[in-house]
This record gives C-alpha cells, structure tokens and sequence, in this order.
C-alpha cells in the first residue's frame, strides 16, 4: 500500500485512474419515480406558475454524470412550461467531477433499454430513434449546459431558482456513516449506504436485561415506518464498544412499536421492491441491487404482513434458506396475486444474502441474483461488475 500510495504521488495518470475507479455513475431515468411524481405535482408547477416570463428559470444539477437526471427533469420542466402556456426560458446547468461521464451526457444517446425507465410519450416526444437506440432531440438538449466540476472545490452556479444535488448527497455521509455501526456493517461486507435515512447511530443506547439493572451500549438504530412514512416503531441492534460485532448480551437486536405491516424503508418504493427479513440482508442485496428500494422486515411473521405500496406491480421476496422464510415467501405470493402484483422469490446460495456477501463475494452475490431477476430490473438496477 505505501508503494502504492508513493506512485499516486509520482503518476498523474494512475492517480487519475483510480478516481474514475472511486467514481460511482449508476443512475437512470426517473429514477425513484415516487419523487419526481412529487416534483411533477407539486414543486415544479409552482415554480413555472410563480416565475416571471421576463427571466430565464434557472436550474442546477449536481452530480448530474451521465445526464439521464438531468434530461428526466428537463422533460418535466418542458412539459409544465407547455401545460401552463407560458413562454419561460430554461437554462439548466449540470455538473460533474466526472468528464467521461460528462461527455456521455453531452451526446445525449442512450440505448433502447431506456424505454423500460422513459414513457412512450416522451420517448416520442423528446427523441429520435435509430438502430442503436434513442438520441435526445435538440429541443430539448438545447436547454441544458453540461459541465466537468468539482462540488466540493469549484465556485457554485449562481442566481438559481432550483438544485438538484442528491446524486451528490446520497454518497455523502448520511447519519449511520462514520460510527460505530458503519463499523459493524462494513465488517458485514456492507460498504453502500446511499438511501439509508432511516438508520441512526447511538452511542449510549439503553438495554435492560430480564433481572438485571439497566445498561448502556452503542447501537444502530432504525426507524420503523407506514406507508405514509410515518414511524410506527423504532429498531435497535446493540453493538460491541469497538463495532466489531453485536453487544454480547442475551438479546442483541430488539423492536418496539406498532410494527405489523410496517417496515425499515431504505430507498423511494416504485412499481419494483425487494422485501425481506432482517436489515443486513437487505442492505447486502442493496449492494449489488444500489437503485432498488429496499423493505427489510423485522422478523419472517412482519415480513409476511407488509403492506403494499400502491404503485407496486412486481415484488421481489427476499428469504431466508430456513422453514420461516419459506412460509413468509409463500404467504406474500398469495397476498401479491391476489392484488394483481407479480412476486418473484429470490434464493440465497448459503443461509441468508448477507452470508452470501461475505462467504461468497459480492460478484458471486450478483450473479446468483442476476439469474433471478426479470431481465429488464438487471437492466435497471444492478450495479455493473467491477
């Protein structure tokens, strides 16, 4: 490593090298539809109506890499624009540290596997199609400034009426990062947290054993939620002082609350979810899987009496190889195709996914999931292989 670490110091090149390597541009279009529903509803009529026709609406994506975040939200700001019949000009300005991914976002081509994220209305409306896929039509490009820049060190855009920076914030630290329980998680193979909002650290949390005075340990919390995003319950697992692994006490992990039917939440839910049992598990398949919402349940009784999100049409049942899971995953199918949702169970290799991810490997961990998954979500949610 000190070797490693005196050529970085030499070799411009290897040091450029091993930032594209850190880089992550896993995006898509409309990604995490339930927020731009709400942008689309709410944020961005009252923008267009409240603005004045004399000045351009001035918009910032940072973070922007291969631009499909940007081109989603351009479409929506040309359509409410036409909607409301106000000639207002848009200057949307998109940023990334990232110049090869920038130059894929100013080309603006994208394969035709986009038509699983874009409607056909607006593939028809805002592209052009030809064997190799779809090209954003100069409409619509004409509307965008796309530029390499460093958020952390460059002068910001100015004058602007909206940002969109959270492909920059979710791989910043969010409140589970840098503590004792990313500790815990990393030694679980678990190293991306993006969309984990619900996870909370403590470093003094109280454990009150049967007969015992009450003790103090630190642990990683989670918020149990409804389908309103209201928390119903609270989740904690106690950690050992160091993060190695969970507190030795008699019961390391324990809920509380009104639970049935409620869920740790991790990512925005669409027509695609991935349910299962336990919050490692689920944060072992959201590894591979970093686009797809996540609802870990709390035991294999809560995971069988998760409620639905409306929008939902394909649900992936996450089990564990033991009796419990097998009758969670054939509960949920029951319940799923009764309101008309496709449920498709994925298997671990070993016990569970987290000891898939650890025993195994993460590529292992992808291609046993790969197999399993209907072949347009290995298009729009997994991570490619390194």
């Amino acid at each position: 490593m000190g070797s490693y670490a005196e050529l970085l110091k030499r070799d411009g090149k290897e040091l450029e090298h091993l930032a594209t390597d850190l880089l992550i541009n896993v995006t898509s279009f409309f990604r995490d539809p339930g927020v731009f529903d709400v942008l689309a509803k709410t944020i961005i009529p009252e923008l267009v109506r409240s603005h004045s026709i004399d000045q351009p609406l001035r918009l910032w994506i940072a973070g922007c890499s291969t631009g499909e975040e940007t081109y989603s939200l351009a479409m929506l700001f040309r359509e409410e624009v036409t909607a409301a019949k106000r000639e207002i000009k848009l200057q949307i300005f998109a940023s990334d540290v990232d110049a090869d991914a920038v130059a894929i976002a100013r080309e603006g081509r994208y394969p035709a596997s986009i038509e699983a994220e874009v409607s056909t209305e607006r593939l028809t409306r805002f592209f052009s199609k030809d064997d190799h896929g779809y090209q954003v039509l100069p409409e619509l490009r004409a509307t965008i400034v796309f530029a390499v820049q460093d958020v952390l060190g460059d002068s910001p855009f100015s004058r602007l009426d909206m940002v969109s920076c959270r492909n920059v914030l979710i791989y910043l630290r969010p409140e589970a990062q840098r503590t004792l329980a990313e500790t815990y998680l990393r030694r679980r193979g678990i190293t991306l947290l993006h969309g984990t909002g619900n996870l909370r650290f403590h470093p003094r949390c109280y454990y009150k054993p049967d007969g015992g005075p009450t003790e103090a340990w630190p642990a990683m919390t989670a918020a149990v939620t409804d389908l309103t995003g209201r928390i119903t319950g609270v989740h904690r697992t106690w950690l050992a002082p160091d993060g190695s692994d969970k507190a030795p006490i008699d019961t390391p992990r324990k809920a509380m609350g009104d639970l049935l039917g409620s869920t740790v939440r991790i990512g925005v839910p669409s027509s695609v979810m991935a349910a299962g049992e336990g919050i490692e598990t689920m944060l072992s398949l959201r590894q591979i899987l970093p686009n797809m919402a996540m609802a870990p349940a709390l035991s294999a009784a809560h995971l069988a009496a998760i409620l639905f999100p409306p929008a939902l049409r394909r649900l992936y049942i996450v089990r564990d190889n033991d009796p419990a899971g097998d009758a969670a995953r054939d509960t949920l199918i029951e319940r799923a195709n009764a309101e008309g949702i496709e449920a498709i169970p994925l298997s671990p290799a070993l016990g569970d996914f987290n000891e898939d991810l650890q025993r195994l490997g993460r590529d292992a961990l992808r291609m046993g999931v790969r197999l399993q998954l209907a072949p347009e979500d290995v298009v729009r949610f997994m991570s490619p292989a390194p």
